[in-house]
């Protein structure tokens, strides 16, 4: 789609270029691409599922190893636990068997009866049994009948004492057993409930407590008691007593499990009738100790009998834990028991066993637990598991990386391929992408001749090239852009094309239009090439139309960015209409061109055109008159020369948007024409005006209201730009030093303490300013810092304040508001090309020269290390503030006359300022005073925030702006003299003290505003002819008002020549000598030279084309309605010429009485 002037849209038949080029490619790339990705996906896949599969694989193998060796183990120890157990108890049962044997045969031998038996040495006996089993006591108790009770009381009276006191000697306690109590004299029995004994009442036979180890003093005398009043004890002597044979029956203890065995002693050795029994009173859990090695813990023993007892025991190494009456095993374990036989209680056949008695089997079922198999189980399977996973994801990280690498060098190919594609996108159409993409391996060849010693045509890869029979060719460029460029830094000539060529080319692609190739500021396009195109004029003039007009908003729009002029280039086009041979050239940057006359004359038609217009052929006029903008087409008046071939051609114009009236154009004589050299760049003779500042008075009311802003407000804005970077140095510098600021006291405080009432601002000038110094480290810390940003309230305060000073500039010429601005961006740009400080320790020509040997040199190179190669300059931000605030003002409120004029004419500035830099002085007190109302405090207290910063801005603005005064001989003298004393050769010599350094940075920064204020002398030649001309015109007007002494335009060309010789060409080669503006300096010098040069030859014919102006000029203003403003032009002498001071300097070259040197002094 595109745009009508009233708004509309339209439809373009869109041939695709844009946005299918590299559509080919692209699809190949992401054809690849996909298989790629797919294919990376499943290796990705399969690898990830192969290190599940194989973690999994090695953890579950690892892991069952470790539950055999496990299960195995275990098997073995619980079958050992259980043979280790059953032979306790079995030992425990034979030492107790043959404990009763030794009672029947030491009975027997001694002749006792039953059971009236005393065993002198049981306490030994016992003790032995005790130490052996582990028993927790052991009692002797006989069989008494119930008919034998009288007797056998009447001997227990007798030998009861005897026993007890025998069991104390033996153990050695501390006792009699006169001092015991309840010393049994008859049969008791025992209340286990209430823990007392009361003599026996219960009819016999009864199992007396006769002899018993250990003996406790603080038990009772459980001796004497009936064993059968206990029931658990009954029991267990019913089942021995009925089957002959030791039993064992359980107790419930706080301690564990304990077990009763009873062995019966039989009336002899033989058997016999059992006359008494051995009990043995243990713990169960002695059974199970020592059955394991330390190591092993946490093993269940479960033990049951064939009466339905069930206990649990936990075994941990030699040690055995009772759990409870219960199985406590887990359940989980079940598949790994161990069961065996712990005893058997085996009852001989011919015993006869009741039916309600239980012999008891004692069996044992041995578990694992979690605390077991816990320490078989290691971290074994999670490591190799993990060794594994570390293997496999090594190797993935490898291959990812390499990965990375190949898609690394694959993306910077595709990039690469991209960036080309793009090129090639931008350079080609897609049809000629397409047959060169087929076609491939000849590009960049030449496709013409072979490598042999004969050359021959390569008919096998003919050129890519056709013929296009209707086409619109446009060639554009910016008028006045080599002159614009010759003022500015490559950053900004690039960000001007940058932004206006990429708009051009973002309108071409909204108009279908294909951008052929720009070349710096030239621009050639196409329509209807490759792709056909019916309405291609029309579509050529609708972008034509709208690009002048963007061109015309940005550059005004830029100038706000990158200073004066800018908004003053303007972009001129020449179209033509036909048909063309386009394209690819192969070989080295091989590209698509258009060639044939179409073209040619395209080129002509620019050159012919003028700026911010649109000149085209009859061709292309007739098609856009026949597609039905007539309106569109204005004739020119005059038809054109072209060149031999084409001879005369009738031209026209094509409207801009917005016109409202068909554009008539003052015809010239070639006699009226600028002389050689002055044609506006890029344009050929034509019999037309093309001086900018005509164009800018009577073509401009197309463009009127294009810009928001006026001239005056964008370089206002500019200014503020400049000024606020600086200030913002300012403050940031200010901020690494908070000491500087001086307690937040009032500016005004400071400013009242500074007293200026009594001296003028001549009076105030210094030979040399001290500046701050600033070491190397100092300025890196400052450069890291984040700079500091100005409160909006500064910026409001400092872009009314500019305001302000440019309205109180007068509408002179030459002298007024854009000069002041054009002598700015001149010191803007020699401050950025200044030697930054510290950056290097070289030495420049003309700078010191170290004595050999000289100590002192070395103490030198610290002074200089602190300054630099610009004297101290970069390392102030309040000086390079001072200095660009300085060029802003320093003609303000400029009368137009030359201060001798002013003594002359007696004007009470004269007088006021002693007849000395009338003018220089007056602007300062001016904008001093605009400074220091109350208005701008807060811009002020940014400024300077104690009094040695207040006094240093001051000392650089008065030294600044008096600088510009070139023709007062004192201040003149001083300067030279100040110069010599800082860069003679003589003085050069000696090693230069530190006070040295701000002589040389005082007088280079007044040098500096010296050369910006004449800066047009040594810039492009358009730039000079066009300020040598405003300030003809302000010298020519001051002697036509009677406010000069001598017409200039009488020694005009020669003045110059003089002003070139005496003043800017040694100006220029002292800013090379310094050594301080880098490149600027010899661009400088070069243009003044080539300015000269230029001058010698054209200068007569130029000067007559200024008087000629003037005179047209003036006769326009004396026959119109309107009354002019008045002006009051100054005449030359001061900056420009000699003219008008014929009295004081001969103009004859060749005479020796000329002293351009006295002068204008340096």
């Amino acid at each position: 789609m595109g745009t009508t002037d009233d708004g509309t849209r339209f439809k373009i038949e869109d041939s695709g270029d844009d946005n299918n080029n590299g559509a080919k490619s692209t699809g190949i790339v992401r054809g690849e691409q996909k298989v790629i990705m797919w294919t990376k996906a499943f290796l990705l896949g399969a690898f990830v599922i192969a290190i599940v599969v194989l973690s999994v694989a090695t953890y579950k193998y690892v892991k069952d190893q470790e539950q055999k060796t496990f299960e195995n183990e275990f098997r073995n120890l619980a079958r050992k636990a259980i043979a280790v157990s059953g032979r306790n108890v079995k030992s425990q049962f034979a030492a107790l068997e043959l404990f009763s044997i030794s009672i029947s045969s030491m009975v027997t031998a001694s002749n006792m009866s039953w059971p009236k038996v005393v065993v002198p040495d049981f306490c030994a006996q016992a003790q032995r049994l005790v130490e052996m089993t582990g028993a927790m006591r052991i009692t002797m108790a006989n069989i008494v009948e119930e008919e034998d009770r009288p007797s056998f009381e009447e001997y227990m009276a007798q030998k009861m004492p005897q026993i007890i006191q025998g069991q104390i000697d033996y153990q050695q306690l501390n006792a009699s057993v006169t001092e015991l109590k309840g010393v049994p004299s008859v049969i008791h029995a025992f209340n286990l409930t209430t823990r007392t004994k009361i003599p026996e009442t219960r009819p016999g036979p009864y199992l007396v407590n006769w002899h018993r180890y250990p003996f406790s003093l603080a038990q009772p005398i459980f001796q004497g008691n009936n064993l059968l009043a206990v029931k658990s004890n009954k029991e267990g002597f019913i089942s021995s007593n009925a089957t002959g044979t030791a039993t064992l029956s359980f107790n419930r203890l706080d301690t564990g499990m304990a077990g009763q065995i009873f062995q019966p002693i039989f009336e002899n050795v033989e058997g016999g009738k059992i006359v008494g029994v051995v009990w043995l009173y243990t713990l169960w859990e002695n059974f199970f100790r020592k059955v394991l090695p330390p190591n092993v813990v946490g093993m269940i023993a479960v033990v049951r009998t064939s009466c339905g007892f069930v206990a649990s025991f936990e075994i941990n190494g030699p040690e055995a834990t009772n759990i409870g009456f219960m199985d406590a095993h887990n359940p989980n374990f079940d598949n790994l028991v161990v069961e065996g036989e712990l005893f058997s209680f085996r009852v001989d056949d011919s015993i006869v066993v009741p039916d309600d008695l239980c012999v008891d089997t004692l069996t044992i079922q041995v578990y694992p637990s979690d605390t077991t198999k816990n320490a078989y189980m290691t971290n074994e399977p999670a490591l190799f598991t993990g060794i594994v996973i570390i293997i496999f994801t090594v190797t993935a990280a490898l291959f990812v990386f390499y990965d990375f690498a190949v898609n690394r060098r694959q993306i910077k190919v595709m990039l690469r391929l991209t960036q080309q594609d793009k090129i090639v996108a931008d350079l080609f159409p897609q049809q000629i992408m397409t047959r060169l993409y087929n076609n491939d391996d000849s590009v960049g060849e030449s496709g013409i001749l072979s490598a042999g010693d004969e050359p021959q045509l390569q008919k096998e890869k003919p050129p890519i090239a056709d013929l296009y029979l209707n086409s619109t060719v446009m060639a554009a460029d910016l008028v006045g852009f080599a002159s614009w460029s010759s003022q500015r830094q490559p950053q900004e000539i690039f960000r001007l094309l940058e932004v206006l060529h990429g708009e051009f080319d973002k309108l071409a692609r909204e108009y279908n239009v294909f951008k052929v190739e720009a070349v710096a500021d030239s621009y050639l396009a196409v329509t209807g090439v490759p792709d056909a195109d019916p309405k291609h004029a029309l579509h050529m003039a609708r972008y034509c139309r709208a690009l002048v007009e963007r061109a015309s908003r940005l550059t005004k729009k830029l100038e706000i960015k990158l200073g004066p002029d800018t908004g003053d280039l303007q972009i001129r086009i020449g179209l033509n209409s036909g048909m063309v041979t386009a394209g690819v050239l192969r070989g080295d940057r091989a590209r698509f061109q258009l060639f044939g006359a179409t073209v040619t004359l395209a080129e002509m038609m620019k050159k012919q055109g003028r700026g911010a217009r649109i000149l085209m052929s009859e061709a292309t006029a007739k098609l856009i008159e026949k597609a039905g903008k007539s309106e569109w087409v204005v004739p020119r008046t005059q038809d054109i020369t072209v060149d031999e071939v084409h001879g005369r051609v009738t031209t026209f114009w094509l409207q801009n948007r917005g016109d409202t009236k068909l554009y008539k154009y003052k015809a010239v004589s070639a006699s009226n024409q600028k002389p050689m050299g002055h044609i506006q760049e890029g344009v050929v003779g034509t019999g037309e005006d093309f001086s900018s500042h005509s164009l800018l008075d009577n073509d401009q009311a197309g463009l009127e209201g294009v810009s928001e802003m006026s001239k005056m407000q964008r370089l206002v804005e500019w200014s503020v730009e400049v000024l606020v970077e600086l200030l913002e140095q300012v403050v940031t510098a200010r901020a690494l030093n908070p000491g500087s600021v001086e307690s937040y006291a009032p500016v005004s405080a400071l400013e009242s303490s500074f007293g200026l009432q009594t001296k003028t601002v001549l009076e105030e000038f210094q030979e040399i300013i001290t500046l701050p110094k600033a070491t190397a480290s100092d300025l890196q810390v400052r450069q890291n810092k984040k700079r500091v940003e100005l409160p909006t309230m500064v910026k409001g305060q400092l872009r009314g304040f500019l305001t302000r000073v440019a309205g109180m500039y007068r509408a002179n010429s030459f002298h007024g508001w854009e000069h002041a601005v054009h002598v700015t961006s001149s010191v803007v740009k020699m401050m950025r090309r200044i030697v930054d400080t510290d950056k290097s320790n070289k030495k420049t020509v003309g700078q010191f020269q170290p004595l050999e040997n000289d100590d002192a040199f070395n103490d030198q190179l610290t002074i200089k290390d602190l300054a630099g190669h610009s004297y101290g300059i970069t390392s102030d931000p309040l000086t390079q503030f001072a200095v660009v605030l300085s060029s802003i003002i320093h003609d303000v409120d400029h009368p137009g006359v030359t201060n001798a004029q002013l003594v002359s004419e007696g004007n009470f500035l004269a007088s006021k300022y002693k007849n000395k830099s009338v003018a220089e002085q007056n602007s300062v007190d001016l904008v001093w005073d605009l400074l220091m109302e109350p208005e701008y405090t807060d811009l002020r207290r940014c400024i300077y925030t104690n009094e040695d910063e207040l006094r240093r801005f001051r000392q650089l603005v008065v030294n600044i702006v008096m600088a510009t005064d070139i023709t007062d001989k004192q201040l003149g003298d001083l300067r030279k003299k100040r110069w010599n004393l800082a860069f003679s050769k003589e003085a050069s010599n000696l090693i230069s003290p530190e006070g040295d350094m701000d002589r040389k940075a005082t007088i280079v920064l007044e040098h500096l505003i010296q050369a910006s204020d004449v800066s047009h002398t040594m810039q492009h030649w358009d730039i000079y002819l066009l300020w040598n001309e405003r300030f003809f015109h302000e010298c020519y007007s001051a002697y036509t008002a009677g406010r000069a002494a001598s017409d200039p335009s009488l020694d005009w060309y020669k003045g110059e020549i003089g002003f070139f010789d005496f003043y800017v060409i040694p100006l220029a080669k002292k800013l090379e000598s310094c050594g301080v503006f880098g490149v600027s300096s010899h661009e400088y010098l070069g243009y003044a030279e080539a300015n000269r040069a230029l001058w010698i030859q054209k200068g007569e014919e130029i000067v007559e084309g200024y008087m000629k102006r003037h005179e047209e000029q003036q006769a326009e203003v004396n026959t119109s309605d309107v009354t002019p403003p008045t002006i009051e032009p100054e005449c030359a002498p001061d900056l420009e010429g000699t003219s008008g001071k014929q009295d004081e300097v001969d103009l004859e070259m060749g005479d020796g009485s000329a002293d351009f040197d006295d002068e204008f002094s340096l």
